[in-house]
C-alpha cells in the first residue's frame, strides 16, 4: 500500500503518529520517518527538514513494504548491524579509557585498538 508525501510530511511534522496500512504492512510512524531522514542520503534544510523534491523519495521508501519482505528483512539487517557497532565502538571506547586509567601508554593502547595515537587521545577527551 503506498502511502503519499502528504502523509510522510504529516509524519514529520508531528501532525499525525503514524499510518496504518492494513495487515499485510508494517504501521509508519513518525519515528520511522525522522530515522529515514537521519539516516538515509535524504537532501534537507538547516533545520533538518527533508527539502521539496525529497518527499516523495520518502513515500516511496516506505510504500509497498510488506511486513517481513526481503527488502524489510534486508533493512533491518543493515540497522542490526549498525546497531552493533554502535555498541562495540562504544565499548572499545570504554575499554580504552580504562586502559589509560591503568597507566597503559597510548601507544601500546593505539596498536591494541588499531587506532592513532590522536584518535587515542580524542577518544579519552570525549572529542568523538
Amino acid at each position: 500500500m503506498n502511502i503519499t508525501t502528504d502523509q510522510i510530511q504529516d509524519l514529520f511534522h508531528g501532525r499525525i503518529s503514524e499510518v496504518d496500512r492494513g495487515d499485510e504492512y508494517d504501521v509508519i510512524k513518525s519515528a520511522d520517518v525522522i530515522a529515514l531522514v537521519d539516516n538515509c542520503d535524504i537532501d534537507t534544510d538547516d533545520d533538518g527538514t527533508p527539502l521539496d523534491d525529497q518527499w516523495e523519495i520518502l513515500a516511496e521508501a516506505l510504500s509497498d513494504a510488506p511486513t517481513d519482505s526481503p527488502r524489510e528483512r534486508a533493512l533491518t539487517a543493515v540497522e542490526d548491524a549498525a546497531q552493533g557497532l554502535r555498541n562495540a565502538e562504544n565499548e572499545r571506547d570504554a575499554a580504552i579509557r580504562e586502559a589509560i586509567k591503568a597507566g597503559a601508554s597510548v601507544i601500546s593502547i593505539a596498536a591494541a585498538a588499531d587506532l592513532s595515537r590522536a584518535r587515542i587521545y580524542q577518544i579519552r577527551d570525549g572529542r568523538r
